[in-house]
């Protein structure tokens, strides 16, 4: 049976999650920010892709910051440099998303390296949680 506190923290996160399309899991009390950029920026980017030495700073890796409050103006229908004709992110199609294959490592020899770069690849369910945000319409949330 949940105490007094147990129940207003998981309230709580109800009400956060609600409002950012995510999901509660009761039993363990953790929170999955599904399908917003909020969750994208606070599972991927700021773990993996929002530091100094690569997205982050006055010299941000090929000119992309992922930092809080810049990432979607940075990512959303912006023409990917190291990819002519491609966009780094095309609200509502995860597949014609260059993000997407910077992700899954599907590039061709010109297109650089896959990312997160020299950090451990991302899990399938980090990877989905891109997919469900730029399927949804890659909103700035």
């Amino acid at each position: 049976m949940l105490g007094k506190l147990s129940v207003a923290v998981v309230t709580c996160a109800l009400a956060t999650v609600s409002c950012q399309g995510g999901d509660v899991d009761t039993a363990s009390g953790s929170v999955s920010l599904s399908g917003s950029l909020g969750g994208v920026q606070a599972e991927i980017f700021d773990k993996s892709c929002s530091t100094v030495a690569c997205h982050r700073g006055s010299s941000p890796a090929g000119g992309l910051t992922l930092e809080p409050g810049k990432a979607h103006d940075a990512l959303v229908d912006v023409p990917a440099l190291m990819a002519p004709g491609k966009r780094l992110v095309v609200p509502g199609h995860p597949d014609h998303s260059f993000l997407m294959e910077k992700l899954r490592g599907h590039l061709s020899q010109d297109e650089g390296l896959p990312m997160p770069y020299a950090k451990p690849p991302l899990s399938a369910a980090q990877i989905g949680l891109v997919e469900q945000w730029i399927a949804g319409g890659a909103t700035a949330d």
